[in-house]
């Protein structure tokens, strides 16, 4: 279900990344679980046909945290772009220097044409150790993203967000945009939520209490305003409903099972 602060998220995207704007780095910023992996889905199924088999998605690699190096990101980066014109196997890789990697990147982007690269996890460039390395991570960004001269799109929580703001040669090559979860204390943040709820609720067998729908505190408190942690909450809750034998989704159901339990 399209809501608002996804509708807009979504067109804000989807304009940038199919705007004649080069080399350009487009940052999607939210929570966990608020949706950034379904509008990556959805935007993939809009655009347009001559761009099928022209778009790489893949996650940065943990190992880039743990190494502190970006080679990692390099090896993940040519493992899903594909290159048939090349001879080299995937073992050979790892013995290329970082400007060699770099170069095969660019003439494969050249060789099968790719107009779109979508980076998920992307806040792993900045959750390094020392800022020092975070800074130097994104210039790196920024530096690829003029070489292969196509867009960029970088999902990650709000720690990209803080580093971005404090590098101001990549935040002017760039545009950022938000997708927020709704806040409890405004009323309509809580009309929206409750309509999302709603359509929700109609691909559940198990129907929600009166007493929840009119007024969901507890759901925004088991899923901290999130639309995707929602989703995923009714259906574990509707799981516990038919397991123990509950005729409605309640309150007391979401607050004995919905949350986290370190015991």
């Amino acid at each position: 279900y399209q809501h608002d602060k996804y509708v807009k998220a979504f067109k804000s995207i989807r304009a940038l990344v199919t705007a004649d704007l080069g080399q350009f780095m487009i940052f999607l910023i939210g929570v966990s679980r608020v949706g950034k992996t379904t509008l990556q889905e959805d935007l993939l199924k809009s655009l347009p046909r001559d761009w099928d088999g022209k778009v790489v998605r893949f996650e940065a690699p943990p190992k880039m945290t743990a190494q502190f190096s970006i080679r990692p990101f390099l090896l993940r980066y040519l493992e899903h772009i594909g290159d048939p014109f090349s001879a080299l196997r995937v073992r050979s890789y790892a013995r290329m220097k970082t400007h060699e990697l770099i170069e095969l990147i660019v003439r494969r982007i050249r060789q099968k044409g790719v107009k779109l690269v979508i980076v998920d996890e992307s806040d792993l460039f900045v959750t390094v150790r020392g800022d020092a390395q975070a800074y130097e991570n994104l210039q790196f960004l920024k530096s690829l993203v003029n070489i292969t001269g196509i867009p960029h799109l970088f999902a990650g929580t709000p720690p990209l967000a803080e580093f971005l703001a404090m590098e101001g040669q990549v935040i002017n090559r760039s545009h950022v945009v938000r997708l927020t979860p709704y806040n409890y204390d405004n009323d309509e943040h809580v009309k929206i939520y409750l309509q999302v709820l709603k359509k929700f609720e109609k691909s559940l067998t198990v129907p929600l209490n009166q007493e929840l729908k009119k007024d969901p505190i507890v759901l925004f408190q088991a899923t901290n305003g999130c639309i995707g942690a929602l989703k995923e909450l009714l259906v574990r809750m509707e799981a516990m409903a038919i397991a123990h034998e509950q005729d409605t989704i309640s309150a007391q159901l979401i607050s004995t099972f919905g949350f986290y339990d370190p015991n």
